[in-house]
């Protein structure tokens, strides 16, 4: 099926040949990943939930090439939630926990051999994010409500840290950008969750024209 499947990928173009291509790479890491699991190696499926265990297994996953790409999700400290809506200071004791976590995985991603590169720090790049941020004022139960904006944070592998790349004016409004430079500027582009994409498919060797044409990374 996978031959076949090439074939057709040299026959076609457009988007058949993208969705065959992509089946092929598909089956590649499903093989990779019954050989991971069937040779016994640390790749454990049967781990636990806490953030410590989620990046445990998917430090594994990379390094099997069982996939390209792993999500995992921290849910603040004790797993009581980030949606703080009350007692805002609870944001610190998260972000403590956060930061610590993240320079654990750094630490394990430097010192654990590549698929290309020297190690995993080197072809892995971190993403930090998300889906929405927290009020820029308190409400009456010193908590603080979703607000439209929110933040993230690249490290690694293709990213030139050291940087911040957009921010919000007086009204903590988020202000135009520059995308070749990265600086605010009132005639820029208003960044939107698409040029993030966009930034992360060109960041793994992916064309984010054909999935969003007009957002430059």
């Amino acid at each position: 099926l996978a031959q076949r499947a090439a074939v057709l990928s040299d026959r076609h173009s457009g988007q058949a040949s993208r969705w065959l291509r992509t089946f092929g790479e598909s089956t590649d890491r499903l093989t990779a990943l019954r050989a991971a699991i069937t040779s016994g190696s640390s790749l454990n499926l049967k781990a636990g939930s806490e953030f410590t265990d989620q990046l445990d297994l998917a430090v594994e996953a990379l390094q099997t090439g069982s996939c390209r790409c792993v999500m995992v999700q921290q849910s603040g400290a004790f797993g009581l939630s980030w949606d703080t809506h009350s007692i805002n200071a609870l944001q610190s004791i998260y972000f403590a926990d956060l930061f610590d976590h993240l320079d654990a995985l750094i630490e394990t991603l430097a010192e654990t051999p590549g698929t290309s590169g020297p190690t995993l720090l080197d072809e892995t790049c971190v993403v930090v994010f998300s889906e929405m941020g927290r009020h820029p004022w308190l409400n009456n139960q010193e908590g603080r409500d979703h607000w439209t904006y929110t933040s993230a944070m690249l490290i690694g592998a293709g990213v030139s840290g050291g940087q911040v790349i957009g921010g919000l004016d007086d009204s903590y409004i988020g202000e135009p950008v520059d995308l070749a430079t990265g600086e605010r500027t009132d005639d820029g582009t208003a960044l939107q969750s698409s040029h993030f994409g966009a930034t992360l498919m060109a960041l793994g060797d992916v064309d984010p024209g054909e999935v969003l044409p007009g957002f430059e990374p």
